[in-house]
């Protein structure tokens, strides 16, 4: 990652997961922001 440069990294997962969970952003957290707290509480419903 170090030879490909912060901005091409900037688009891989594990990278941008890292990242997230060294800020304490964990997955979930992340899914809600995009999806919105009602739309990630239907989707928990179905599983």
């Amino acid at each position: 990652m170090q030879s490909k440069g912060f901005e091409t990294c900037k688009s891989i997962l594990s990278f941008t997961r890292y990242v997230r969970e060294k800020r304490d952003i964990h997955m979930e957290d992340f899914i809600i922001e995009k999806m919105g707290i009602e739309q990630y509480g239907k989707y928990k419903e179905l599983f």
